[in-house]
């Protein structure tokens, strides 16, 4: 017999209450062109491109929510994700509440040492606009490096870094840029076993290693000081 649209469903059937998500379910990782994630029920969802960034940089009891919700990522941000996977990295990029426009703020942020976080800076080399990659706790040294770079080091104007890179100043990555910058590496970030750097956009961060610096960025390791 067919229950009728007057008949009240049976008590096991249709009044079963949802299972609660736990406060410790795991934040949603997206990774590729469209991801999957894992809820607390255990259930394989497809997540759109637009929703790359996942990680909120807060434990799970601080969020508005018991778990982490899918947000969507600042298309340069998405841009560099993008690029990073393309290099086989793994393109997890990372939103911190807090500012991370300077390396100290970044360092203060993630809890790390400043010489791990990893500074982007356009200089001139003569009349090349070039990318050095530098430790938070390294200052350019514009002659030496110049000397050995075999130019004259200047920093680049701010219109400059704009147009080399697409990105804004506070938020520039190693990599994901209009043209493929000339890139240095400050030898000191070798003594760190795990490298951030910003993602394009301010208070966007990823993860990486100093290997895998020099390898996704077709990087040549210098002393800078």
């Amino acid at each position: 017999m067919t229950m009728t649209d007057t008949e009240s469903p049976s008590p096991d059937r249709g009044t079963r209450p949802l299972p609660s998500r736990s406060p410790h379910s795991p934040a949603r990782l997206l990774l590729g062109s469209t991801a999957r994630c894992v809820s607390s029920w255990n259930r394989i969802r497809p997540v759109p491109i637009s929703y790359r960034m996942t990680l909120l940089g807060v434990l799970p009891g601080e969020a508005p929510y018991p778990w982490f919700m899918p947000i969507p990522l600042h298309p340069h941000a998405a841009h560099v994700a993008e690029t990073l996977i393309a290099r086989g990295h793994h393109g997890v990029i990372v939103t911190q509440r807090e500012s991370t426009h300077s390396a100290a703020e970044a360092a203060k942020s993630l809890g790390v040492e400043i010489g791990a976080i990893t500074k982007s800076l356009v200089f001139m080399l003569d009349d090349d606009p070039i990318l050095l990659l530098v430790s938070g706790a390294h200052k350019v040294d514009l002659a030496n490096t110049g000397k050995r770079l075999q130019g004259t080091l200047a920093p680049a104007p701010a219109d400059m870094v704009q147009m080399a890179t697409g990105q804004p100043i506070g938020g520039i990555a190693p990599l994901g840029h209009p043209t493929n910058l000339p890139t240095y590496v400050d030898a000191l970030l070798a003594k760190y076993p795990e490298l951030w750097a910003a993602a394009g956009q301010p208070n966007t961060i990823f993860r990486t290693s100093f290997s895998e610096l020099v390898r996704i960025t077709a990087g040549i390791a210098i002393d800078v000081d």
